[in-house]
């Protein structure tokens, strides 16, 4: 074992950053999940940034907030502990598709619901992010699985790059979404402290409803593209292991 990781530091130190970000785009399925977590991204910070506005302007009822608060965030904590006993039976693609068109489906329910049904509305809010807990956990299944793939690929274990990018994405997703909410709201005529206009009303809910609904329907399709499934990530993993012995002796 001790053999194993010196092999893996000699090599490692070899190769720049430079190198180890070309590596990096080398490899399919960390550029395909830098795009679903764009995707995913978008589905949650777009709505984060108007919720107070959407409940203020749209719902136009403040105290409902605690009650909204409460029902996107406690089904998710229900909704983790089932991923376990769920992807014993189903693969992690088979999780990651089905969690995010239905999230999606339910988003939509959502959006057309509207603030006039806020019953429908909701409670298809809970379901949602029922389902989000579930979906939550892939991401550290299927993240360990995309830097064998590249370590088979390419022969460069591109761990610590791979986790740092994908955070720092998320990061850099999460401020284009409130500059951009910020954007839209002074393109649709809105003014801090004034009369806020139809246009306003509107764009503010289709921020906080639409764009979520429309970016988990885009990561579900994405994940359709991604075909490195438990089988596949398996062999991989073997296969790097197999050649690392190989070196050693």
């Amino acid at each position: 074992v001790l053999q194993l990781v010196q092999h893996r530091l000699n090599h490692e130190k070899k190769e720049s950053v430079l190198d180890q970000l070309k590596n990096l785009l080398k490899n399919k399925f960390w550029i395909l999940y830098v795009v679903i977590n764009i995707m995913t991204g978008c589905s949650v910070f777009f709505a984060m940034g108007v919720m107070a506005h959407w409940i203020n302007y749209v719902l136009g009822d403040p105290s409902k907030t605690g009650i909204i608060m409460t029902v996107m965030n406690v089904p998710t904590l229900f909704g983790t502990l089932l991923f376990l006993p769920i992807s014993r039976k189903l693969g992690i693609k088979t999780i990651a598709i089905l969690t995010a068109f239905l999230g999606g489906a339910f988003s939509l329910v959502m959006w057309l619901a509207g603030p006039a049904h806020f019953e429908v509305l909701i409670g298809a809010m809970g379901i949602k992010t029922f389902i989000g807990g579930i979906s939550a956990p892939v991401a550290m299944v299927v993240i360990p699985r995309i830097i064998d793939y590249g370590e088979w690929k390419t022969g460069s274990r591109q761990e610590g790059l791979c986790n740092s990018c994908v955070g720092g994405m998320s990061k850099i997703v999460s401020s284009a979404a409130t500059a951009l909410v910020g954007f839209i709201l002074t393109a649709s005529g809105w003014v801090a402290g004034g009369a806020v206009p139809e246009s306003a009303v509107g764009a503010i809910n289709f921020l906080f409803l639409g764009i979520p609904t429309i970016a988990m329907i885009l990561s579900g399709i994405c994940w359709m593209f991604f075909t490195l499934d438990d089988k596949k990530a398996e062999q991989y993993r073997q296969e790097v292991e197999a050649r690392k012995e190989k070196d050693l002796c």
